[in-house]
Order: C-alpha cells, then sequence, then structure tokens
C-alpha cells in the first residue's frame, strides 16, 4: 500500500519534531520548508523513507509537497575539475633546464 500525502506529512512531523523542529502551529508552506532544510541538515535526502522503502526522502518530500527537494530554477552547471599537474608538467618550471 503507497502512503498518503497525510502518513508522509505525519511521518516527517513526527520524525523531525524529536529532532527539535518547531513543526506544529505553522502554516503548511512554513512547514514544507522547514522539513526541506531538516532533511538536508540530517543528510537524508538519499537515505530510505522509514514509511515506504521505495521512496528515499527526496521522493517523498516530492510526493507530499509536489516540490523538488532541491529547488533550485535550473540545473547546476557542469564544471570541469582540473587535472592534478603531470610531473612532466614540472620539467617546465625547473630554472636548471
Amino acid at each position: 500500500m503507497d502512503p498518503t500525502r497525510d502518513d508522509i506529512e505525519l511521518a516527517f512531523v513526527r520524525e523531525f519534531q524529536c529532532l527539535g523542529q518547531q513543526l506544529a502551529g505553522v502554516s503548511l508552506l512554513e512547514r514544507q520548508e522547514r522539513v526541506r532544510v531538516a532533511i538536508h541538515k540530517a543528510g537524508k535526502a538519499g537515505a530510505v523513507f522509514h514509511v515506504e522503502p521505495a521512496l528515499s526522502y527526496a521522493e517523498a518530500y516530492r510526493v507530499w509537497s509536489g516540490k523538488s527537494l532541491e529547488l533550485r530554477a535550473k540545473p547546476r552547471p557542469h564544471i570541469p575539475v582540473d587535472l592534478p599537474m603531470q610531473v612532466s608538467d614540472l620539467k617546465d618550471l625547473d630554472p636548471e633546464t
């Protein structure tokens, strides 16, 4: 049985309120933002969601809120990684040659 949005919300509230997040008495949008931040702080975005093991926390958040966990408007830019210098590169730096 797939969990409903209410099941997911209740699971988030139980888990993160026990960890010190204030989730009661705030609007739904505020609660969604606080849960999103709590998932990031706890490093659980890719972890298995305990209510439905087929979902990660990020996927459960998407089912519940209808929004991506990351909330970026466009994908991250690809940043090329420079390779470390090779020994042959150091030969050019040697003042004696």
